[in-house]
């Protein structure tokens, strides 16, 4: 048990401490957690209170307590500030969303139709906040982030709590059917968060952000840095209904979609029909230097139009391209054997977008991903090396698995 390792060495600590200033007794310890620790706090509180009695220096600390209680409400305007500041200590002016650093639109962005916030107080004082917002690229799946726990209430479960909050606001208005994160590879805390609640590794982002972007204490890095996708159907219809997949993806997908218990009759058969033309749009974010093209629909001319937005997006500089391909559609199988063709390879998938299961495939230009420096938690592992075998340009080596 992680919990009862980390009492061991605060028990282990806090002898050597008292030893070395000649202290027969301890009266109370604080320690202090980060949320992404992945440290359960009530089993923590648990550990501690049976680790205590087991040295003469800590049997007579006071036991652990519990009963923190908080409120909750979406954020008002005296509260973005302080999220503001938060977000700022931890991440300079690295965090991905600029919004945050301005508390006027970053009031108006987090009550707006698309966002949602939940601030956490206790006796009225501010202790932390999350905020949820749906992904644009895929409408129905909403992300959270923007978290912060002020110090005084790190180590009390609060982000969880929070995001129970933000999932009951989901679940009661019925604006999402699923929530996902994007996980840090620098480090395993924010995947083992998705973990804990109750999401499943659906993919990833393979250097998908520069040094320059999204650093804090867990995040440095000194090139791109790659994500973990982990997601949560919530959403309750669980009904059958057929998606198009080529047979290379038949096992990956069903494993995934298993895990999020959803019926998919996978067809590896099927092609666009002859008079649909494809559609498609792409984007670009020059800060990030990447790109991303959604396909619409796919059609005979799939592998011209697919060549265009490439070769457009190359041209503005891009490192990473992310490629949307709807598996409704009976032409996502012939579409996925062109994307191949031109260097793409499959990612991720999620399910039950506003349009329907997508798969997310990938493309870089003038890069590879050194697979072993990004760190997987064993819930990611498998499908992580069945990624990584996908990938046109690997690099035959180990991920650094915690």
């Amino acid at each position: 048990m992680h919990e009862l390792g980390v009492t061991f060495y605060v028990v282990k600590d806090v002898k050597a401490v008292a030893e070395e200033n000649q202290i027969d007794k301890i009266d109370f310890v604080t320690l202090e957690i980060g949320e992404v620790s992945g440290v359960i706090h009530e089993q923590l509180i648990d550990c501690w209170n049976w680790a205590r009695k087991r040295e003469s220096v800590t049997e007579n600390t006071e036991p652990a307590s519990k009963d923190i209680e908080f409120t909750f409400r979406r954020m008002q305007k005296e509260d973005a500030l302080k999220v503001s500041r938060g977000i700022f200590n931890e991440y300079g002016y690295t965090y991905h969303k600029d919004v945050v650093y301005y508390p006027d639109r970053l009031y108006e962005y987090v009550n707006s139709d698309h966002c949602y916030s939940v601030v956490a107080l206790n006796n009225n004082q501010f202790a932390g906040h999350v905020a949820v917002w749906e992904l644009e690229d895929l409408p129905g799946i909403w992300e959270w982030g923007m978290a912060v726990v002020d110090a005084n209430y790190r180590g009390c479960g609060l982000l969880k709590k929070m995001l129970n909050q933000a999932v009951g606001y989901l679940l009661e208005t019925g604006k999402a059917s699923g929530m996902m994160c994007t996980a840090a590879m620098t480090h395993p805390f924010s995947q083992k968060t998705g973990i804990s609640f109750g999401m499943t590794a659906n993919g990833f982002v393979l250097n998908f952000l520069p040094s320059n972007v999204f650093v804090s204490t867990y995040t440095k890095h000194d090139e791109r840095s790659s994500y973990g996708f982990f997601y949560r159907r919530l959403s309750k219809n669980a009904e059958a209904k057929k998606v198009y997949l080529h047979e290379q993806l038949h096992g990956l997908a069903a494993s995934i979609y298993g895990e999020q218990k959803l019926n998919r009759d996978i067809c590896t058969e099927g092609a666009a029909s002859e008079s649909t033309a494809t559609s498609a749009e792409h984007s670009f974010v020059a800060r990030w230097n990447y790109g991303s093209i959604q396909i619409k629909q796919v059609g005979t001319d799939f592998g011209r139009v697919l060549h265009e937005h490439t070769v457009a997006l190359k041209r503005e500089n891009t490192t990473l391209v992310q490629l949307y391909i709807l598996i409704d559609d009976a032409g996502a199988i012939s579409a996925y054997n062109e994307a191949k063709r031109q260097g793409y390879f499959f990612t991720a998938l999620f399910p039950d977008t506003e349009n329907g299961d997508i798969i997310i495939m990938e493309k870089l230009f003038s890069s590879t991903i050194p697979y072993e420096r990004n760190i997987v938690i064993p819930q990611a592992a498998e499908l992580y090396e069945k990624i990584k075998l996908l990938d046109p340009d690997r690099i035959f080596d180990d991920a650094v698995k915690t």
